[in-house]
């Protein structure tokens, strides 16, 4: 195949009348899929962030499995984080609100679930302890304690907690805010 596309495939005639034209046309896909992938990376990284805080790993498992090159991926996360729209501890502390306001788990289930997602190791332990430092984690386990004590009972509500990774002190502090507010009710 000749790398000039007006050359015959033997180098002794031009192609047929539209043939030049036909294979030209035909290598164009091939060529916008490559520019609008060196060019996309950075927007699609973008795009991505704008729905949600992502740890530096996400957006390279996100690139990669979309197909963009490694060079591509690192240009675009270098970018990212030079101009800020890349933080792992924003996406740390992020994670650590949504996970106490829908599921609440305890610090040690919640650092390990931030290193699953890639969150290096100092972002998870500032986001946690500035959460638990502020009392972030007392209404959401004071809530599911209520549940769980309904359900279940103290004991049966103190296993589930102890297994969602909560301390003992901070189960006895839950229950105590509980007792609190059934003296409150009365």
């Amino acid at each position: 195949m000749p790398l000039i596309p007006g050359e015959c495939p033997r180098g002794d005639a031009p192609y047929p009348e539209g043939e030049r034209q036909r294979r030209l046309e035909a290598l164009l896909p091939a060529f916008l899929f490559m520019y609008t992938h060196a060019m996309d990376a950075y927007e699609r990284a973008l795009k991505l962030l704008s729905m949600r805080e992502h740890t530096e790993k996400e957006i390279r498992s996100k690139l990669s499995a979309k197909g963009y090159a490694a060079d591509d991926v690192d240009d675009a996360v270098s970018r990212l984080i030079a101009e800020g729209s890349l933080s792992e501890r924003r996406f740390a502390e992020a994670f650590v609100r949504s996970r106490l306001r829908r599921s609440p788990e305890g610090r040690s289930i919640l650092r390990m679930r931030l290193r699953e997602k890639g969150s290096p190791a100092e972002a998870a332990d500032a986001a946690l302890s500035e959460a638990w430092e502020r009392g972030d984690h007392l209404k959401p386990l004071a809530a599911l304690c209520h549940d769980l004590v309904r359900k279940k009972g103290e004991e049966g509500a103190r296993a589930a907690l102890l297994r969602k990774g909560f301390r003992e002190s901070e189960i006895r502090e839950a229950l105590s805010l509980l007792d609190g507010d059934i003296g409150e009710g009365e």
